[in-house]
């Protein structure tokens, strides 16, 4: 599951892996006639998880 969020209204959009985002632009803020970009809510990983080379 990837999860994006609007930096602006903070609205969030889950969509299933493998499944393409419908538009990178967040619709609640498109209503108002802006265009804010979507972003990647990535999950944190813990630095003893990291491989190190």
């Amino acid at each position: 599951m990837l999860d994006y969020i609007c930096p602006k209204c903070k609205k969030k959009v889950s969509v299933e892996e493998g499944n393409r985002l419908p538009s990178v632009f967040c619709r609640n803020c498109m209503r108002s006639r802006q265009l804010i970009m979507l972003r990647m809510i990535r999950p944190h990983i813990p630095k003893s998880d990291t491989i190190k080379v």
